[in-house]
């Protein structure tokens, strides 16, 4: 889930999102989120950019700063809010009030001895269309500097542990809408009802207000 970004007073469609799972960098083994994982990633009452959360333009240069508003992009390209969730799990608790659970690592640095627990490293795009011209853009939740998603995991549980043995040992597994790797796992989940799926090969935005995930055996963010 993440707020609907809103260019002035109205809400814009996403185009799309990408999801993606990578062991954290300087991490050898990385754990599968346990069943029932809960993660909230950003604060929704930042007024100042945050560390972890935050927009770009499409096309921009690999390594670009994100920004608390989205800038000006062209309009043969998206902008694009991004959002990176915790990648240390306490090995406990799968929620709590404060999000005390889960933290994010240094770089280059093991998980502390309080949260012990690598899991792999949850980054969340969202696209939305650009016209070129400059808006006043709100959240529905408020203040863009106050980007955030929430996450549950709702993978089927055995297939992700098979994918985080598989690539997420080392560089990593990444995984997105658009990756026809998924096309192969979608049948496991598919007719179970699950909520907002329309159908098994689904992969666009539902909605404004809740990203579900793209193709069938991705999670709920």
């Amino acid at each position: 889930w993440v707020p609907a970004l809103q260019a002035d007073g109205t809400d814009l469609t996403p185009d799309e999102a990408t999801i993606s799972y990578r062991a954290p960098r300087g991490v050898r083994r990385v754990r599968a989120f346990p069943a029932g994982l809960t993660m909230i990633a950003g604060d929704k009452t930042a007024t100042t950019q945050q560390a972890h959360a935050g927009y770009r333009c499409e096309f921009d240069a690999p390594g670009t700063a994100l920004q608390a508003s989205p800038p000006t992009c062209s309009s043969d390209e998206d902008i694009v809010g991004v959002v990176r969730f915790p990648n240390c799990w306490d090995g406990k608790n799968l929620s709590s009030s404060d999000q005390s659970h889960v933290i994010y690592a240094v770089a280059g640095a093991r998980c502390p001895t309080d949260h012990p627990v690598a899991i792999s490293e949850l980054r969340m795009e969202t696209y939305w269309p650009s016209d070129g011209q400059a808006h006043t853009f709100t959240l529905s939740s408020g203040n863009t500097a106050g980007l955030h998603a929430d996450f549950m995991n709702g993978w089927d549980q055995a297939a992700l542990n098979r994918l985080v043995r598989r690539g997420g040992q080392g560089p990593g597994l990444a995984l997105d809408h658009r990756d026809p790797g998924l096309g192969q796992l979608a049948p496991q989940l598919a007719g179970k009802g699950l909520p907002g799926q329309s159908t098994a090969a689904d992969h666009h935005v539902e909605s404004f207000e809740c990203l579900h995930a793209l193709k069938d055996l991705a999670p709920w963010v």
